[in-house]
């Protein structure tokens, strides 16, 4: 991102004006500004529910893991002259999970995550 960010809302934004005492939610992915006028405190409450993106890089962590060629150092990326071993090295650690990601099933991304299903 070379562009800056915006410095005000873009036309047609809408405007709410909170009494004390108010609440509003704003929703994931929703630019937002707050302005107060006078003396004011506000408490911001955050819940982010993971999206598609947290529970495979969770699972594909966890399940990189668990092999002992993922959790070695990964030598020679800093260094210009080791660069091609590096990227070898590398290239040869994607090509096995290339084969194994064609196994996985939704269930295994699941299990791989720290959430536990709610009961019904």
């Amino acid at each position: 991102l070379d562009a800056p960010l915006p410095d005000r809302m873009p036309p047609g934004a809408v405007s709410y004006t909170l009494t004390p005492g108010s609440l509003l939610y704003v929703p994931r992915g929703h630019w937002h500004s707050t302005v107060a006028q006078g003396d004011a405190l506000a408490l911001n409450f955050t819940f982010t529910a993971p999206t598609g993106i947290d529970l495979f890089t969770a699972a594909l962590r966890s399940r990189l893991a668990l092999s002992h060629e993922w959790r070695q150092t990964a030598d020679g990326v800093g260094n210009v002259n080791d660069r091609v071993a590096a990227a070898q090295r590398f290239d040869e650690l994607l090509g096995g999970l290339v084969e194994d990601i064609p196994h996985w099933r939704a269930a295994d991304i699941l299990d791989a995550t720290e959430a536990e299903p709610e009961a019904s």
